[in-house]
């Protein structure tokens, strides 16, 4: 399930009310472009984060190209260096690693 108007990232999502972390949110981080990302998006108490890369057990190889992504959003992935710029070129940017 995707939501019908895209946020500019997933805080603007929660921000919005989004809580659902299963599902997948189109975002417009670049209002003057017209791209439009699927994400996946994690939610804490206090705000929405943009998840750009999910590894998991090792079954897709994140040792080629990594411009425009790799794997499938709904298993192991990486988003690509355009989401994270447009992204990180507008926003304030803050990086989180779970372990």
């Amino acid at each position: 399930m995707y939501n019908e108007c895209p946020a500019s990232d997933c805080q603007e999502a929660y921000e919005q009310g989004e809580r659902d972390d299963t599902k997948l949110y189109n975002i417009k981080p670049n209002q003057q472009n017209t791209a439009i990302y699927k994400v996946k998006c994690l939610f804490d108490s206090n705000s929405g984060w943009t998840v750009m890369m999910d590894r998991g057990n090792g079954s897709v190889d994140f040792s080629r190209s990594i411009d425009g992504g790799l794997g499938h959003i709904d298993g192991e992935f990486w988003a690509g260096m355009n989401v994270m710029l447009d992204i990180g070129d507008k926003y304030r940017t803050i990086a989180s690693v779970p372990q």
